[in-house]
């Protein structure tokens, strides 16, 4: 041991608090427990008293210019303290009363001690554990004056040595420190805290305010105390990690994992893979992300995948440790998977299974590349944590199932989970009616009673003439091609079907009709599937004629895209519209369901329409107020104008130039909606109701009253109604949104054409800025 002052960081500040540097506390104990004892029963305590009074005597009392000289004490007392042979490996010092500076340890204490620790000061794996400065003396305080237990404060450091991670927790022992009130005694109201749950500092700060450190002083030598937590705090990380799953985005996992992992090994030569088994109706996925670091489910499925994917699914029925480069006798001896290794430049692999009640949940995989080989210590040190790594493999594997199951329900079925709570209900009494024996049980029907619906519908104005131009004139392109193919054919001598060439002749009048639109998907049909044939026959033909066979091929890639489908400007420009429409509805629906959960679905056209329901029988748990529709259906009016904006941003850079239309129905009182279970999807119910439908499908096409013009126009937002009441408050909304300056203030009001058993529809046109 030696003496050196330094400062330790444990989240104290003795400023303004007084305190003495004193041997007395450790007087006053030894004299404690050797007072009226015999000499034998008390050797080493005695002696110790004996001791310390002799080197006060010859050097006054302790204080902090004569440390030094007090050195055989402090060895005598790190004996006494740990009833051990002083061994430097021990990380024991000791400290001022108030432990923020250390002037005596251990070498292995002051090498922890100078380190580049990083104090924890917020330790997020203990949530209950609130850190604030001079924790650790008002505890002590609360304790001795208050006789309030001591609830132990986590002074927890992380320190990086060649990239791995150690945890050290330092332990302050104040057996040795008097603490005096310099005055009364304050009094604190702990009846503030009666029923209270203490989550953060400002629930317990007027407990703080109360006491006054400086009202009181500390006395004698602290004793503190390094110990390497390292395995205990990675296990509570694994432990937070499994409780938190859901707010890991993928970087934080894996990042998190790896940390934990290099911790874990103790050196950063050693690498791993982590790979849950998620099995999809019975069998295994393994081309994930978790995947991608793995030797065995990464690099070998990938390298040899035609030949070894069948025996993985036999290892996954009947899994066991592989291993490689630790010892002879267990090594693999599968040389396919050994050759995978050298390969791969690995120097020693091993594969564990992780299994939960003998179900599989997953593998852990540790291997080391170059000169670094994996020792039996490294397996030891691992030992430990496989039931952290089963549990989070276990948890991780219904995790990702839910949120399958989740992306599912909302992508590609009806069932919402807004609704679903409806169809576990309905489901929940089936199973119970059937478990009961009941005679032809039957599954109730799912209505929603009282719903209010908000429809919108965004079109590319023009898709069908401009879809069949597009067709019309990639037609002629590759008639064209053909008939030059053709004509070379005919030069070479070779041979053609009579019946190939009638319908060729029979495409090129049809191209040449003047009602061309209604022979396209005809002319289309022969080019997908007249042509192919064709050109599989000509080959056959061709095969000993390499000239005439190049000839063909090159003819068969400038006509191919008739083969696998249209690629042509329209497909492409529509493709780029949609993707941008469902981004900025997909925002529309979150805003709502944040608001109120709500039943949204959507239906491709040439754009997209979509259907939102909501209200009280939906959501039931929730209180609906129809102040909500408002908010709703003024953000529908801001979703639609900014996909305006976005449309008309992208015109210029689409290979076909496209624009869209925006069209909103608003249906001023509440329907039923019913669950169709042979469509899998949701529609009106009742006589009435079906009238909001016929409205819905009929107005995409509607003219202005009086003219030829239609009511939906590019660069534009029409919003048709009804009914007067609704009219005030889409003026409202309207004005809302130009304030933000997404539309300009001049509204059309608009008389709409009478429809088939529809009249009297009104209409407001907006224009975007």
């Amino acid at each position: 041991m030696f003496a050196k002052k330094i400062k330790i960081e444990n989240n104290i500040d003795p400023g303004g608090i007084e305190q003495d540097l004193t041997l007395n506390p450790v007087l006053d104990y030894l004299r404690s427990i050797t007072q009226g004892v015999s000499n034998n029963q008390m050797i080493v305590p005695q002696f110790a008293l004996s001791f310390i009074s002799d080197i006060e005597r010859a050097n006054g009392a302790l204080n902090q210019l004569n440390i030094g000289s007090f050195r055989p004490v402090f060895e005598i007392l790190a004996h006494l303290t740990h009833d051990i042979k002083e061994r430097e490996e021990v990380m024991l010092g000791f400290g001022l009363p108030i432990p923020d500076t250390a002037f005596f340890g251990t070498s292995a204490f002051y090498h922890i001690a100078e380190s580049k620790l990083s104090f924890l000061e917020c330790n997020r794996y203990s949530p209950l554990d609130i850190e604030f400065v001079n924790k650790t003396l008002y505890l002590l305080i609360l304790e001795r004056f208050y006789n309030i237990p001591a609830i132990e404060s986590r002074l927890m450091y992380e320190l990086e040595d060649d990239g791995v991670r150690k945890y050290y927790q330092l332990y302050v022992d104040f057996s040795y420190v008097h603490v005096q009130c310099k005055g009364p005694l304050p009094k604190i109201d702990l009846k503030a805290f009666r029923g209270k749950e203490i989550r953060s500092l400002s629930d317990i700060q007027p407990l703080l305010d109360a006491i006054d450190l400086r009202q009181f002083k500390f006395s004698g030598i602290s004793l503190l105390h390094f110990v390497d937590r390292s395995r205990e705090f990675i296990a509570e990380k694994l432990q937070h990690m499994i409780g938190n799953l859901s707010t890991l985005d993928g970087i934080t996992f894996f990042n998190e994992l790896n940390e934990i992992f290099t911790s874990i090994a103790g050196s950063k030569h050693v690498h791993h893979s982590f790979f849950p088994i998620l099995e999809l109706n019975g069998f295994p996925i393994l081309n994930t992300d978790f995947s991608k670091n793995s030797i065995f489910f990464g690099e070998l499925i990938e390298t040899e995948k035609d030949k070894y994917q069948s025996g993985i699914f036999d290892y996954l029925a009947n899994p066991f440790t592989l291993s490689f480069g630790l010892e002879k006798e267990l090594n693999t001896v599968d040389p396919i998977l050994v050759n995978l290794l050298v390969q791969s430049g690995v120097q020693s692999y091993t594969c564990i299974p992780l299994k939960d009640n003998d179900k599989l949940t997953g593998f852990l995989e540790i291997y080391t590349r170059g000169e670094y080989r994996l020792e039996k210590r490294d397996m030891l040190k691992m030992r430990g944590f496989i039931p952290y790594f089963v549990q989070l493999a276990k948890d991780l594997v219904t995790f990702l199932k839910n949120r399958l199951d989740n992306i599912i329900l909302y992508n590609y079925t009806s069932i919402q989970p807004a609704v679903q709570w409806r169809f576990n209900q309905v489901a929940a009494n089936y199973l119970g009616e059937l478990a009961c024996k009941q005679d032809n049980p039957t599954l109730e029907r799912i209505i929603f009673e009282n719903v209010y619906p908000i429809y919108g519908a965004i079109d590319v104005k023009d898709s069908t003439r401009l879809r069949n131009d597009s067709q019309y004139r990639e037609s002629l392109k590759r008639l064209g091609t053909l008939e030059e193919l053709v004509a070379y054919l005919e030069q070479q001598g070779v041979v053609l079907d009579v019946s190939f060439t009638l319908k060729l002749e029979d495409v090129k009048l049809r191209l040449a009709h003047a009602n061309v639109d209604r022979f396209l998907l005809d002319i289309l049909s022969f080019f997908r599937q007249d042509v192919p044939t064709f050109m599989h026959q000509i080959k056959g033909q061709v095969d000993e004629e390499p000239l005439i066979l190049k000839e063909l091929l090159a003819y068969e890639a400038m006509i191919g895209n008739a083969a696998v489908g249209s690629t042509d400007a329209f497909e492409l420009s529509l493709g780029e519209i949609t993707r941008m429409i469902k981004a900025e509805l997909n925002a529309f629906n979150a805003y709502v369901q944040e608001l109120f959960p709500s039943y949204f679905e959507t239906f491709r056209t040439d754009g997209i329409e979509y259907d939102l329901y909501i209200g009280q029988a939906i959501t039931p748990t929730l209180l609906f107020d129809t102040s909500i529709l408002k908010k709703i259906r003024r953000q529908q009016i801001i979703s639609m104008a900014k996909i305006a904006k976005l449309a008309n941003n992208m015109y210029d850079g689409l290979p076909l130039p496209l624009q869209t239309t925006q069209l909103i129905f608003i249906h001023p009182h509440e329907i039923n909606i019913d669950f169709r279970s042979d469509e899998r999807r949701f529609d009106v119910e009742g006589g009435y109701n079906i009238r909001y439908q016929i409205i819905k499908k009929r107005i995409d096409k509607v003219l202005i009253r009086n003219s030829n013009e239609r009511l939906v126009q590019p660069n534009s937002i029409a919003i048709v109604y009804t009914s007067q009441i609704v009219e005030d408050e889409i003026r409202d909304n309207l004005d809302n949104v130009a304030e933000l300056g997404l539309i300009s203030n001049d509204y059309e009001f608009l008389l709409l054409e009478d429809l088939q058993g529809v009249s009297e529809l009104k209409a407001i046109r907006v224009h975007i800025k």
